[in-house]
């Protein structure tokens, strides 16, 4: 039987991440302080692990963490700390993150490089530091204009975790969830992003009128995710916002700045932001499906929609001059008819006559 034990923090604003993705991202990106690694180093590791394990040490070592290496005996040190989740041998005791607040997204640069966040001159929160909070950020696509992910009232960690994964593997420069009535930015969380929340910028906004207002006086659009509208409800949704389809936003980062809101799990995104919203957009489903099943995951809804705005941005390539000249001199020519195996052209077959003399 593993004997468990309660591991004290190092210190009062730390936190236990774990995972091999997780803690790896955490020590790289120099957005936390680190205090102590914990590695397991039991008699059944694997070969694979131990190599592994090798590289996680020569990487502490650089970043100068304390390492302890754990044994089987006290390997429920490690379930522990990891509230019994799966940590691949990792825990790292760490400084925490934090959303840091938002007033609006700025203006994006005239060579579409990089864009201006207006961070809030106060916060309740003594650990954040708001000089040293940049004031700019780097566009990550190229040739269009920057994409940020907005969630409102996310609940589940797990979903929290997910929806910034897909952000920042698909491109999005920033992620921004609202202040109040959102899962924390927790170790469950860090781990549902297999690492991404060490390295995309994430905001908090506490007023949503304010952060959208300010935001579109810089050029921002802003696309809110609803349920798709039955056809009887299409001139109600107009009223609010233009309905696209998912696949109506390809071209939307061609054209200037956009934010994709997401709302929470049970209810979607409340009515009244959405309203707000420069558009809407749905994600049809399929057909004949049963009515019980009428939405996605929100996590889910969120890689989709992502994928939409940042891989479907690129101008179709043009066709060669020639080649729309030979289109159109074809549409002239008369397309000859296809012939039969003895080369007869449909239409002029010979027909063979049975000749009467002959006795079958």
């Amino acid at each position: 039987m593993t004997i468990r034990r309660h591991i004290p923090h190092v210190a009062k604003n730390s936190e236990f991440i774990f995972g091999t993705s997780v803690v790896e991202a955490a020590i790289k990106s120099h957005r936390r302080k680190l205090y102590r690694l914990y590695i397991y180093a039991g008699s059944n590791r694997t070969p694979e692990a131990k190599i592994r394990d090798e590289g996680m040490k020569k990487l502490a070592r650089q970043h100068h963490p304390e390492i302890e290496i754990i044994d089987e005996l006290d390997i429920g040190q490690l379930d522990s700390m990891s509230d019994s989740r799966p940590h691949n041998g990792y825990v790292l005791d760490a400084e925490r993150l934090h959303k840091v607040p938002l007033l609006a997204l700025g203006k994006v640069s005239e060579d579409c490089t990089e864009f201006g966040v207006q961070i809030a001159q106060h916060t309740t929160n003594p650990d954040i530091r708001l000089r040293d909070q940049p004031r700019t950020i780097k566009c990550r696509g190229q040739k269009r204009y920057p994409f940020v992910l907005m969630v409102d009232e996310i609940l589940d960690p797990g979903n929290l975790g997910a929806m910034i994964r897909s952000a920042y593997y698909l491109g999005a420069e920033a992620v921004i969830i609202s202040g109040r009535n959102s899962a924390p930015l927790s170790a469950v969380c860090h781990k549902a992003s297999a690492g991404a929340s060490e390295y995309i910028p994430i905001y908090e906004y506490t007023n949503s009128v304010t952060f959208l207002n300010g935001s579109k006086d810089n050029g921002w659009k802003f696309y809110a995710a609803v349920p798709p509208v039955a056809k009887g409800e299409q001139k109600v949704k107009d009223k609010m916002a233009k309905v696209l389809d998912e696949s109506q936003v390809g071209r939307a980062l061609l054209e200037g700045p956009c934010c994709l809101i997401l709302g929470q799990e049970g209810d979607g995104l409340r009515p009244w932001l959405a309203k707000q919203a420069n558009y809407q957009v749905g994600i049809a489903k399929g057909d004949d499906t049963d009515p019980m099943v009428d939405s996605l995951n929100v996590s889910v809804a969120a890689a989709i929609l992502c994928n939409r705005f940042l891989n479907s941005t690129l101008p179709q390539k043009q066709q060669p001059q020639n080649e729309k000249k030979f289109k159109k001199e074809a549409k002239h020519e008369s397309v000859p008819k296809s012939k039969n195996e003895l080369g007869v052209e449909p239409g002029h077959e010979i027909k063979l006559q049975p000749d009467p003399n002959k006795l079958f």
